[in-house]
């Protein structure tokens, strides 16, 4: 009898946690995601994910899916082909500084593993309205919707690749510029990646496509305005 009483105290002490713990849970998590989504690289991540799979269903009609992980893909074939020993920051530097003569075999094969990752996703990443969105529109709204100072590196990054937007993708002291003002630590995060992971397939396009002349057109700031 005793232990039947034990048991229904313990069974009512439960169900009384349980109704004192879930609020807490649930506003715990609310915090914790309204947080998240209110950090410049989320929304960063989120604006370049809807401007892409806008573009992507206008043109292609195929799903969404994540630019982020797409970027991860394209990196993976880079370190398969051995255009770059490792994911390091130093690596793709090195890669673009010597875009211009990668050996013919493993630059080409690793071009046409690319080409087909794009086709997959139906994403033309050589689609200017694309391209501009990814790289310029979306880190200067983010700039702007978050009030962020100019010594955020969503703006100093974003400033950069514009420039470099401007000139035909490749001025290797603007590159070397850009680098700089990466650490090895922000590189590690998606968002300052993808970007970097982006200039590597328009300078691999301007390599192996003889039809793809560089444009430069300097005239033009960051966010177009």
């Amino acid at each position: 009898m005793a232990n039947l009483k034990e048991s229904f105290t313990i069974l009512k002490m439960n169900k009384f946690l349980s109704k004192l713990l879930l609020p807490i849970a649930i506003a715990t998590v609310s915090i914790s995601c309204n947080g998240q989504n209110s950090t410049p690289e989320l929304a960063l991540r989120d604006c370049i994910n809807e401007k892409v799979n806008h573009n992507i269903k206008e043109y292609t009609g195929k799903p969404e899916f994540d630019f982020f992980e797409f970027s991860l893909e394209a990196e993976k074939i880079l370190l398969t082909n051995g255009l770059i020993a490792n994911n390091r920051k130093e690596e793709y530097l090195k890669l673009l500084k010597s875009i211009d003569s990668l050996s013919s075999e493993n630059g080409i094969k690793a071009y046409n593993q690319l080409q087909a990752l794009t086709d997959k996703y139906g994403f033309n990443y050589n689609l200017f309205v694309i391209v501009d969105g990814v790289l310029n529109q979306c880190p200067y709204k983010v700039y702007k919707s978050q009030q962020l100072k100019e010594d955020h590196l969503i703006y100093r990054q974003g400033k950069l690749v514009k420039e470099l937007m401007d000139n035909g993708y490749y001025q290797e002291d603007q590159i070397e510029e850009l680098f700089k003002e990466i650490d090895q630590k922000d590189f590690k995060n998606e968002v300052y990646k993808a970007p970097i992971i982006y200039l590597v397939l328009m300078n691999m396009d301007f390599r192996y496509d003889p039809n793809l002349k560089r444009k430069i057109d300097p005239s033009k700031i960051m966010g177009n305005e």
